[in-house]
């Protein structure tokens, strides 16, 4: 699947990536497309309003063909509570831990490879939909007639949170001054 990588002061990068991979392993190639301008320990990938983790997959996040993902810098003056980065010499094992992985990688099964044209099918069934046909659930993902109710593809969408949300912004609460005694 090609990725396309915002980069916020340069051109914006395309990248061949297979599902399966790492985002560890999109950071390393991209460090080398980046002529090691900015190492992998320093990046940030952010897609939608989620940060990247290393250690999961592309598959993990639903990304598919033809998704944009915006490269950051890493600040590291910034709240304690940051994601704590693996020192050189930990991430140079990682590094090569990855590269042998890769190399002896087994080909993935094709029902679970992601097919180019994965919008037209749902993500339940993959049976392929069409522009009437195609539902798209709160949670982001395209279903087909069967499978277009939360309950029937086990939705992640928080429906009560976001009932809560909308009483809390539509209701003020309001209080009434005390009354004095007489």
């Amino acid at each position: 699947m090609d990725l396309y990588i915002d980069c916020p002061l340069g051109p914006t990068l395309r990248l061949s990536a297979s599902p399966c991979d790492t985002v560890l392993s999109v950071k390393l190639r991209l460090q080398a497309l980046l002529c090691n301008s900015l190492p992998a320990n320093q990046q940030r990938l952010v897609w939608r309003t989620c940060e990247l983790v290393n250690e999961r997959q592309l598959s993990d996040y639903s990304l598919e063909s033809g998704c944009t993902i915006r490269l950051l810098p890493r600040l590291f003056a910034g709240p304690t509570n940051m994601q704590q980065l693996p020192s050189a010499s930990a991430f140079q094992q990682q590094q090569q831990q990855l590269l042998a992985f890769q190399a002896y990688r087994l080909t993935v099964d094709a029902r679970d490879s992601v097919n180019p044209r994965s919008v037209d099918r749902c993500q339940a069934c993959r049976r392929r939909t069409g522009p009437s046909s195609s539902f798209e659930c709160r949670c982001g993902r395209i279903y087909c007639a069967r499978h277009r109710y939360p309950e029937s593809h086990s939705c992640s969408f928080d429906f009560k949170e976001q009932g809560r949300q909308l009483l809390r912004e539509s209701n003020p609460r309001v209080l009434a001054p005390k009354l004095q005694r007489i």
